[in-house]
């Protein structure tokens, strides 16, 4: 309740300035409790901090002081290049592009089955993620890199920077190289 009406008088306030900052919106924090996490997931920054109603803007750390430098930060970089929405007020969640991903579809397919152990229909794959973003927690590079050379039939030696649309663009030239 509390929280709710920081983000109502943050939203009433922010309609006597014309632009705003930091210090404008309502920030809160959370610890994750690392009882409630399964032991093979290795939680290194424990603090949360988020501005409220703003899902996709949010920081962490070590400490409550380093997860708000660190959402300090990240608001800094959105404010660089994005108009900011008014204080208080509820912010869509917005999706990346998946434009260039949706180009590799029928070859994405294929390999989040047979390399990942994923289907494809059942995650979202944006043009900017990485296999990594994708892995399971018990696989390393590595496992991943001599899976995808195995079934592909290639001498990859690394994963490049592991974005998923240059992989899959990749290892589909490599493939078609090769007939």
């Amino acid at each position: 309740m509390k929280l709710n009406i920081n983000a109502i008088w943050k939203k009433l306030l922010s309609h006597t300035k014309s632009t705003w900052g930091f210090d404008d919106y309502p920030v809160y924090y959370y610890k994750i409790n690392k009882d409630n996490v399964p032991p093979n997931i290795v939680i290194e920054k424990e603090w949360k901090a988020l501005i409220h109603n703003w899902v996709d803007m949010q920081g962490s750390g070590v400490s409550k002081k380093d997860a708000l430098i660190d959402l300090k930060n990240n608001f800094e970089s959105y404010k660089q290049n994005h108009t900011l929405p008014r204080p208080g007020t509820k912010v869509p969640i917005k999706f990346a592009d998946s434009t260039q991903i949706n180009q590799f579809k029928d070859f994405a397919v294929v390999f989040c089955e047979k390399i990942l152990d994923l289907d494809y229909y059942e995650c979202f794959i944006s043009d900017g993620s990485r296999i990594t973003d994708l892995m399971d927690y018990d696989d390393n590079e590595i496992d991943l890199l001599q899976r995808i050379n195995n079934y592909y039939q290639l001498d990859l030696k690394d994963l490049g920077d592991g974005n998923m649309v240059r992989l899959l663009k990749l290892i589909s030239e490599l493939n078609n190289n090769k007939s």
